[in-house]
């Protein structure tokens, strides 16, 4: 047994997790010696992990779950799967948002967002802080965004599910000192992930917001150097020059004029 699975537990939980971010802290947690659960809503990018990860961590025990967290009470499906098994660790990693002006938003496309950013991560972090406190040990892990530290016109409603992720995490994590329970939200800048590529500006903006990009297996290493030891951390050179900037030289309404002109 490694000593972050004696710390932690057997099986990690990763909620978003067979590509990008979510399958590079699979592959962090597996190295470091836990079983993994990795649930996503892509069958196909299901079955493309399953397929990779035997042969990468043939000593890991590997458990797959296809669900779409934008889905109303789709956790009930995951926490009968989970709770079978010897659980130390969660990370929502899972993401959902839509570009445009706020009312010209469906809702029904808003209530999906509302589903994965806010509503079923809640019910995730509840239900396995739970679990965690019963043990007196467990770790979470859960992404925000530097679209959560201020606000961010265009796309509104996924900035502010990352604001409620960052401080709802944050204020947990202290609640868990008493449990014996490592919580921290890491919270990122631009990350050459397949989603954020795909949703990225278009031009010179979005040439030079990649050119500042930092790989997931990069963000993820830097992460767990500090999992453990804080609450709440920044990932990268540049978001924490960002938030100093924000927070000592603009307005807050500069800030979110700076956000929204990315889009425009």
């Amino acid at each position: 047994m490694t000593n972050f699975q004696q710390k932690y537990g057997q099986y990690a939980v990763i909620l978003g997790a067979a590509d990008g971010l979510g399958k590079q802290i699979c592959y962090k947690l597996a190295s470091l010696g836990l079983d993994i659960v990795c649930v996503d809503y892509s069958a196909e990018k299901i079955n493309q992990f399953a397929a990779t990860f035997p042969n990468d961590f043939p000593d890991r025990q590997l458990i797959t779950l296809q669900a779409d967290l934008s889905m109303d009470n789709v956790t009930d499906q995951i926490f009968r799967v989970t709770d079978a098994e010897s659980v130390g660790f969660m990370s929502y990693v899972a993401c959902l948002h839509q570009f445009g002006r706020l009312q010209e938003t469906a809702w029904k496309d808003h209530q999906k967002m509302l589903n994965v950013n806010v509503i079923n991560f809640l019910k995730c972090l509840h239900h396995y802080m739970g679990i965690f406190a019963k043990q007196s040990r467990g770790g979470v892990l859960n992404l925000s965004s530097l679209t959560g530290v201020t606000a961010s016109p265009y796309n509104a409603q996924y900035g502010a599910g990352k604001a409620y992720i960052k401080s709802i995490t944050q204020a947990a994590g202290y609640e868990a000192e008493k449990e014996n329970i490592d919580v921290m939200v890491a919270t990122l800048g631009a990350t050459s992930t397949p989603t954020e590529l795909e949703n990225q500006p278009g031009g010179s903006v979005g040439a030079a917001i990649q050119k500042i990009a930092m790989t997931p297996e990069k963000t993820v290493n830097e992460i767990f150097e500090h999992f453990g030891q804080v609450h709440s951390y920044y990932v990268g050179e540049h978001p924490k020059a960002q938030v100093k900037k924000w927070k000592t030289e603009l307005s807050e309404d500069d800030v979110a004029a700076y956000m929204g002109r990315f889009y425009e």
